[in-house]
């Protein structure tokens, strides 16, 4: 179940690692720039931007759906495997438009499947101008 906490303004510390991730969102060279950052107790244990893998150009349309790019999250936990335990760490997810400003980066339902079973169960993402948590 998803629950939203509009009406509650982030922490400090929640406000500046999804700041953070919106940064770190527009170094992505896709169309839609998306970071994740994955945080374990006050400390970045991975972050990454969404990267296109094959030029969907090149492939059959039924491929190039399925293997064309990987999720800024996807990226950030195959990256985290090497720390370990992921259970209660937190992803904080950002999307940058053209000029830099937030956009909806709410994660797919494959990518939060993904977090889930890794143990995530906290989860901050931009939503336009604004910001918002995942909670389970």
């Amino acid at each position: 179940m998803e629950k939203k906490f509009k009406q509650k303004p982030l922490s400090k510390k929640h406000e500046k690692f999804l700041d953070r991730a919106l940064e770190l969102s527009k170094t992505s060279k896709s169309a839609h720039k998306h970071g994740a950052i994955l945080v374990k107790g006050s400390k970045i244990i991975s972050s990454a931007v969404n990267v296109r893998r094959n030029d969907p150009y090149f492939l059959e349309d039924d491929i190039a759906l399925l293997h064309s790019s990987t999720h800024a999250e996807e990226h950030c936990l195959r990256i985290a495997r090497k720390v370990g335990n992921l259970s209660g760490a937190i992803m904080y997810i950002a999307r940058s438009n053209k000029k830099g400003e937030p956009m909806n980066s709410k994660p797919c339902r494959r990518c939060i499947k993904a977090i889930k079973q890794v143990g995530i169960r906290k989860i901050f993402y931009t939503i336009s101008n604004e910001m918002d948590l995942y909670d389970d």
